[in-house]
């Protein structure tokens, strides 16, 4: 018991030693942050999407999973897109853009982690 307790005060010390790196994802600032409700919802979403058969909504028959699965999509790069782009303001390259470039490279970004989805199987 006291080996594994020696090896999560390590990695604890190792995380927080981390944390003072000074990057901008380890500010931890409530109004900069991202929505946790939000943050939730779409790891939810997520794992409905990775895991249809654990996951899955025992409402929808087959011939809506098509249907199901396209809205659940749509809903996590739109919050993830939102999200992102409150992240994107406060990096160097993006402290003056307008709206519409955070936009487009926060859906960017989204899209580029959903297209990684179908490979993870």
């Amino acid at each position: 018991m006291k080996n594994i307790e020696t090896k999560i005060k390590k990695l604890s010390a190792e995380i927080l030693k981390d944390y003072g790196q000074g990057r901008t994802i380890d500010k931890m600032n409530a109004f900069t942050s991202p929505d946790m409700d939000v943050v939730v919802d779409i790891l939810d979403k997520l794992q409905k999407i990775l895991f249809p058969g654990y996951y899955r909504n025992k409402n929808f028959h087959f011939y809506t999973a098509e249907n199901n699965l396209q809205t659940l999509v749509e809903d996590v790069l739109f919050n993830l897109t939102k999200q992102i782009s409150m992240y994107l303001r406060y990096l160097p390259e993006y402290k003056d853009a307008d709206f519409r470039t955070l936009r487009d490279k926060a859906q960017e970004i989204a899209m580029e982690f959903m297209s990684r989805i179908p490979g993870l199987g």
